[in-house]
């Protein structure tokens, strides 16, 4: 199961490290017509600095628990949150996407990784809220749009997915490691017939 574990945890690593490039495209295009430009680059700076440490706490198995995944969390809680404050009304009202666009799934992704569909839905909905409070912020909560709940749709799609799929495949490594087992037991049974 190490070797499934790693891989996982190595795939939110890479889907957080594009993403967060994303976010910079995102975040380099629309600056100037932020209410307060600084604020995004600020965002871009958290952005980039959780991706390291969070890449880095992952791989350690020791690491991997409540307090980080929390963490984990947080960050993007409040990176979407900061959109109210660093957008204009107009383009929150609009529909232009939240400060770290795509970045914040992979923490929905972690939750899915390390506790199934359950705990990964139970991230997507933490974030939607936040999504929903960005528009209450900046008042514009009459005008939440189809980007906004798109992005809802897509995050609590990710949690269950990816915690479903994740389930599964833990499972069949379980299998087939016992499948293994029961295949050297076998042969050694056999070797001691045969004498």
């Amino acid at each position: 199961m190490a070797g499934l574990d790693a891989a996982l945890w190595r795939s939110v690593a890479v889907y957080r490290a594009l993403a967060l490039v994303y976010a910079a495209v995102v975040i380099g295009k629309n600056s100037g017509g932020y209410a307060h430009p600084l604020g995004g680059w600020a965002v871009l700076a958290v952005l980039a600095v959780w991706t390291g440490v969070a890449t880095l706490a992952y791989r350690d198995r020791a690491r991997r628990g409540w307090p980080l995944l929390v963490a984990d969390l947080a960050v993007a809680f409040g990176c979407i949150l900061t959109t109210a404050w660093v957008e204009t009304p107009h383009h929150i009202a609009t529909g232009r996407p939240t400060l770290p666009v795509s970045w914040v799934a992979a923490s929905v992704l972690a939750w899915a990784v390390w506790g199934g569909r359950r705990l990964g839905v139970t991230a997507a909905l933490v974030l939607g809220v936040a999504n929903l409070l960005v528009h209450a912020v900046a008042g514009t909560a009459g005008g939440i749009g189809n980007t906004t709940l798109n992005g809802i749709v897509l995050l609590l799609l990710a949690g269950l997915v990816v915690g479903q799929v994740v389930r599964l495949a833990r499972e069949a490594e379980a299998r087939l490691a016992r499948a293994v087992e029961l295949e050297a037991a076998t042969r050694e049974r056999e070797r001691l017939a045969r004498r």
